[in-house]
């Protein structure tokens, strides 16, 4: 499964930033071997419009899921849309939002009840 993380950096050990639309980073994940691609969110600093930007960014990069501490309106549109599931609420620390989707992966699901 390929998961796009909203990161503080570009590491894949890299803390969840909060905020989906308006993060440093995207770090996207194939679960299954734990390949990473550091995407830097060039809408961060959008004076509108970041969080449907960054949606269509990471929508073309072919992820299935984004694990997020929140996603806007808009860019629930466009990810809804572009059918990628939206999980919320993560505040991890280092790391462990990528353990957890790999783990859930190997589950095929993402949370238990998604």
């Amino acid at each position: 499964m390929k998961v796009a993380v909203s990161a503080s950096s570009g590491s894949i050990d890299a803390p969840v930033n909060p905020t989906f639309g308006r993060c440093p980073y995207y770090v996207i994940v194939e679960t299954e071997s734990m390949a990473f691609e550091a995407v830097p969110n060039t809408s961060m600093s959008a004076p509108s419009g970041a969080g449907i930007g960054a949606a269509q960014v990471v929508a073309g990069k072919g992820v299935e899921a984004v694990l997020t501490g929140n996603v806007g309106p808009n860019a629930t549109a466009v990810l809804s849309q572009a059918g990628i599931k939206m999980v919320t609420g993560f505040r991890a620390p280092s790391g462990r939002p990528l353990t957890l989707s790999r783990e859930a992966s190997s589950r095929r699901t993402l949370l238990p009840g998604m």
